[in-house]
């Protein structure tokens, strides 16, 4: 039977309607050079979408009523979860130098520069090979980095007060991760055996390095390696070890090469696989209770294609990102805003991966679409230079992301904040989808609080 609705229902509904079939979409044009230094400029080129839904009416129960039944436990998710990591926004971000590879430089999120942070032998400008092990609080000098450096065939140091100070001998480290704003930190090392890569998981506070034991081994011979993720703590103490499996020497690939998402308990070493080694791990909430990934058909070790799964991993609740037309290459670098209502991810297409051409989406996390934009569109986040390269790097707020953007300039990369939610501007009074200059450099990582 077809509902009377008074007609401020009616008229309300059509504007409702109306404004969810929307669509914004400006074709960018190649702009003049100017500098990318400008301190707001405006992205072009985003398509804002968003999907209807339905409103149906259940059938008439035939069950009795609640009252006579026996009340039913809650449905679990299984594996069972350890439960979300507590959070802070994070305080500042670090960029490496674009002059001199062992200096990091340190910003504010209003553009302010707060200090550099001199890592003597840092082996390279990338957040794998470095961790913020305590928060900006008492000031810049006291903040120790730990991070990775090449001398002696790899070693582990930290950075404080302007002194450099060695912790362990880590050769073939692959990758540091490690509790935000904290002192415990996991890292992997690798070394060849007759079988292929023997990979070794170590967690420890970062003071203990030099006596750390092993944690986990893989010796599976199958080309693939101990990827930590993220460390899960409780009440100030270490608990677990997220990681993944990443494979490890190839290349001529887009995106990461990690499968199946573990994490290992602490209390007594048991290792939970969370998806299976058939998915492809491409991004993993800050607060350790989302993943995305997908599915590979075999082609290329790693790469998602056709689709990505937003999945909670302690409710069971899954999303399905479906890719572009175009995205015959695959997707990934998916990032999850802090409180996980938004997540940003790169597609690529093209007739080879020597040659990729990439865009950039950004999603609600019920999968309407809010951005979508080839990145040489988006010009208008450099201050109008095109974009050789743009990265998805995290989250500042829940509504702010972190971008890297490589141009051919003297001072790139640039990091760059940016509103990509028309709803949720830098500034009301200067529109939507405003970015904004943080400073020059490879995004390096956030410190914390």
């Amino acid at each position: 039977m077809e509902r009377d609705y008074p007609m401020k229902i009616k008229v309300f509904l059509i504007v409702l309607l109306l404004a969810t079939l929307a669509c914004i979409n400006v074709n960018g044009q190649d702009q003049p050079d100017i500098s990318p230094d400008d301190a707001i400029a405006t992205s072009v080129a985003a398509t804002l979408t968003a999907a209807g839904g339905t409103n149906t009416q259940p059938p008439p129960s035939t069950q009795p009523p609640p009252s006579t039944q026996p009340p039913l436990p809650p449905p679990s998710c299984q594996p069972l979860h350890p439960g979300a990591q507590s959070l802070q926004l994070p305080s500042a971000l670090a960029a490496g130098s674009t002059t001199d590879s062992n200096l990091i430089n340190i910003y504010d999120f209003q553009s302010n520069p707060l200090g550099t942070k001199n890592l003597s032998g840092l082996s390279w400008q990338d957040p794998d090979q470095i961790h913020f092990a305590g928060g900006l609080t008492g000031g810049l000098a006291p903040l120790p980095v730990v991070f990775h450096s090449l001398a002696n065939l790899g070693t582990l140091k930290v950075e404080q007060n302007g002194i450099v100070s060695q912790l362990a001998q880590t050769p073939g480290l692959l990758t540091i991760a490690g509790e935000k704003g904290g002192g415990t930190i996991a890292y992997s090392l690798y070394s060849t055996g007759t079988n292929g890569w023997i990979s070794n998981l170590y967690a420890t506070g970062y003071g203990n390095a030099g006596t750390a034991t092993v944690r986990l081994t893989r010796n599976q011979g199958d080309g693939y390696v101990i990827w930590p993720l993220a460390v899960h703590t409780a009440n100030g103490q270490a608990q677990g070890v997220w990681y993944t499996e990443s494979m490890y020497g190839i290349g001529n690939i887009l995106f990461h090469p990690y499968r199946d998402l573990l994490y290992l308990n602490m209390s007594n070493n048991q290792v939970t696989s969370y998806l299976g080694t058939s998915s492809v791990v491409a991004g993993f909430s800050p607060d350790q209770t989302w993943v995305a990934y997908g599915q590979n058909p075999g082609a290329t070790p790693g790469q998602a294609q056709g689709f990505l799964k937003l999945k909670n991993l302690i409710t069971c609740q899954e999303v399905t990102l479906t890719f572009h037309s175009s995205s015959n290459l695959g997707g990934g670098w998916v990032i999850f805003a802090p409180d996980n209502q938004m997540v940003a991810w790169l597609e690529a297409s093209g007739t080879s991966v020597m040659q990729p051409i990439y865009r950039l989406r950004v999603a609600r996390i019920d999968g309407t679409l809010i951005v979508d934009s080839l990145i040489n569109n988006l010009y208008g986040l450099a201050g109008g230079v095109t974009p050789s390269w743009i990265l998805p790097r995290g989250w500042s707020a829940n509504h702010l992301m972190i971008l890297e953007i490589h141009v051919n300039a003297p001072n790139s990369p640039l990091v760059v904040m940016w509103a990509p939610d028309q709803a949720q501007p830098l500034n009301p009074a200067l529109g939507a989808n405003q970015s904004v200059l943080l400073g020059d450099g490879n995004f390096m990582g956030f410190t914390y609080p």
